[in-house]
This record gives structure tokens, C-alpha cells and sequence, in this order.
């Protein structure tokens, strides 16, 4: 692996079995609900919520949910993602949020320790949607 990838940046992953932890279940959420979970500071919402009037903005809306629904309906981990992780070999940058009320914090933790040249990092202030929250902070951490 190590010949097709330079670095891995991973930014609030998902996917990783936690032993007693879930996944919250966006599927069943009302968009306010939604938009509390991923959050961390609910004034930062407009700027990825769009006018709900607008028709483009409702077809990408529905375009989002379907795709991500697709990935994670069934299936919310892989039990085969700590075994492929060990064989990812170039530096890895595993990015969380402060307080993300969506994927358990123990997600960051885990990716980072089951990547052998890993490290984790964590921006202060932000829920899931860090890269909305504080995109000056993610990006001087990835860089």
C-alpha cells in the first residue's frame, strides 16, 4: 500500500467497530435534531443548510441522504476495518471534533491506534461538521 498512498488524512471517520458504543442514527432524526447533532455551535448551520424553498437545494439535500444511505443503512462499521488498517503503511492524520455527538469520540482513538504510523488530532470548539465549524483550524492540522 505504501507505493499508491504519500499520506491518509481521515476526518471524523466512521466505520470502526467500537465495542459499547453506537453510531447515532441520523436516519431517525428531524432536521433540527440533525443539525444539533453535527453542531457543535448551531450558528454555523446556514452556512450548509441552504433555503429549504429551493428547489436545488431540496433535490442535493435528498442526493446527500440517498448516497449516505447507500453507505450506511445496513451496516453502520466494517468488523474487517482494524485488520485493513494495519497494512496502510505512509504517515496517517486522524482529525476529530471536540465534542462529536455523532461518531464516538472513541472513533478517532481507534483509527489512530490501529494505523501503524498514525497520530490524532482533535479542533477545539467543533462537532462532526468541523470542516463547516472551524475549516481555518482543520486545515492548518492537516497541512
Amino acid at each position: 500500500m505504501a507505493e499508491k498512498l504519500r499520506s491518509l488524512t481521515l476526518i471524523t471517520p466512521a466505520g470502526f467497530p467500537l465495542a459499547e458504543s453506537t453510531v447515532v442514527d441520523l436516519f431517525h432524526m428531524y432536521p433540527e435534531e440533525l443539525f444539533a447533532t453535527l453542531f457543535n455551535d448551531p450558528t454555523n448551520i446556514g452556512e450548509v443548510a441552504g433555503d429549504p424553498e429551493d428547489i436545488d437545494v431540496a433535490v442535493k439535500g435528498y442526493e446527500e441522504a440517498s448516497t449516505t444511505a447507500r453507505l450506511v443503512w445496513e451496516r453502520r462499521d466494517d468488523p474487517k476495518m482494524p485488520r485493513r488498517l494495519r497494512r496502510v503503511t505512509c504517515p496517517a492524520l486522524v482529525v476529530g471534533a471536540e465534542h462529536d455527538r455523532l461518531v464516538p469520540d472513541e472513533a478517532v482513538d481507534a483509527y489512530a491506534a490501529a494505523l501503524p504510523s498514525a497520530e490524532a488530532v482533535r479542533i477545539p470548539g467543533t462537532g462532526h461538521a468541523l470542516i463547516v465549524e472551524q475549516p481555518a483550524a482543520v486545515a492548518k492540522a492537516v497541512l
